[in-house]
């Protein structure tokens, strides 16, 4: 294997005073050196080996100095290697189009005796190689760190479908990268009481990663300490407030807890996307916020309670689901969201939460290019005796 700092040379610049600076520079690096005689050979060397730098003659014979450039930049896609091109003095029109074309310097001929430019020019392009080869390190070193907080934060998520009477549990997550500020849970409080919870963290990355499984842990808590929504919302708040309270971060957050026995729903919206409570015949009753974002400053908080009877299910989701640009000046927003879920209960007798992608590409006409981590719930609830229809 090469070292990091091993470099990679080809050439198609054969003049004598040129190849001999080149030599001397070879002496000093740990570098590997290819002179092609023509441009379509430097391109087979270039294909076969890939180079850090290219010195390319601004007349390659087959091929120009301009044609070679425009190749690599555009054709090959590769706006890594360092591209030097070697003009005629007095060629100024060249040095801006070959410039304007990719390259990234170029030395004029007939070269200096003794060739200290060219030597010159070289350790500029060795210094910008080096540096390159330094920031890829790093990033491949951050890559691999974010691919284990994507493995740690897919772990903290439910790992399977809970079984509890009455209820079906659908769920969907999709994050925009390797780190998510989504969260979603679900668990048994007791054999009666099902605990739900969504919520979405301010910002990406592994810092939203970080709040999540902060929220997460206290969410959890609750299986230990017998805490109501509110009181388990308030203990949240009062943590994130602790933790980034000074920081620009926040956290919106639905929590409830659905009763199979007495057919009730114990919740807190704390600036989340409005829950969808929805009817047998598809009627709508949204469960909008009535608090504040977590994280900011300290509240009092109260639980609302109402009744599941009659009710189909409860829809639970993120705000990636409509926060995404039908074009460069409109959001598609939040509106023709709950228009298009109206629909979709109105009529299909069974749901899924697949159902909402199809939907959103049949009414657009097009995947749509989502911008956000997308979470999404639905607790299908089976009141009465009926046919054993998972949705």
């Amino acid at each position: 294997m090469k070292k990091d700092n091993y470099i990679r040379i080809i050439s198609s610049e054969n003049d004598p005073i040129f190849k001999n600076a080149l030599n001397r520079v070879f002496q000093q690096w740990e570098a590997n050196i290819l002179f092609a005689s023509r441009g379509e050979k430097l391109l087979e060397h270039y294909f076969n080996s890939g180079a850090d730098i290219l010195v390319i003659s601004l007349d390659s014979g087959d091929l120009t100095g301009t044609e070679i450039v425009e190749y690599i930049r555009n054709q090959a896609n590769d706006s890594d290697a360092y591209i030097i091109v070697t003009i005629l003095s007095g060629e100024n029109e060249e040095r801006n189009r070959i410039l304007n074309q990719g390259a990234d310097d170029y030395i004029l001929k007939p070269f200096s005796a003794g060739g200290e430019e060219v030597v010159a020019r070289l350790n500029v392009a060795k210094r910008h190689v080096m540096l390159f080869k330094q920031v890829l390190i790093a990033y491949n070193r951050l890559s691999r760190e974010f691919d284990t907080v994507s493995s740690l934060q897919h772990k903290l998520l439910p790992k399977d479908r809970v079984t509890f009477p009455r209820l079906y549990i659908d769920s969907f997550y999709e994050p925009s990268g390797r780190a998510s500020g989504d969260y979603f849970d679900f668990f048994p409080l007791d054999n009666k009481r099902l605990r739900v919870a969504i919520a979405d963290v301010s910002g990406h990355g592994a810092r939203a990663a970080f709040v999540m499984a902060m929220v997460r842990s206290l969410v959890r808590a609750s299986t230990i300490y017998a805490l109501s929504p509110h009181q388990l919302v308030q203990l949240i708040n009062k943590e994130l407030c602790e933790v980034i309270g000074e920081d620009m971060d926040f956290v919106t957050l639905f929590l409830g807890d659905i009763d199979v026995e007495e057919k009730t729903l114990c919740y807190v919206n704390a600036a989340h996307c409005p829950a969808i409570l929805m009817g047998e015949k598809g009627q709508m009753q949204l469960l909008e916020s009535n608090f504040s974002v977590l994280g900011f400053f300290n509240q009092d908080f109260e639980s609302t309670s109402l009744s599941l009877h009659g009710k189909r299910g409860l829809l639970l989701y993120t705000d990636g689901y409509y926060e995404w640009n039908l074009d460069r000046d409109t959001i598609w927003g939040l509106g023709n969201f709950l228009q298009l879920v109206t629909e979709v209960f109105k009529h299909n007798r069974v749901f899924y939460l697949e159902m909402l992608d199809e939907a959103i590409i049949q009414e657009i006409g097009a995947p749509p290019m989502y911008r956000d981590d997308r979470s999404s719930l639905w607790i299908k609830f089976k009141w009465e005796e009926e046919e054993d229809v998972p949705y």
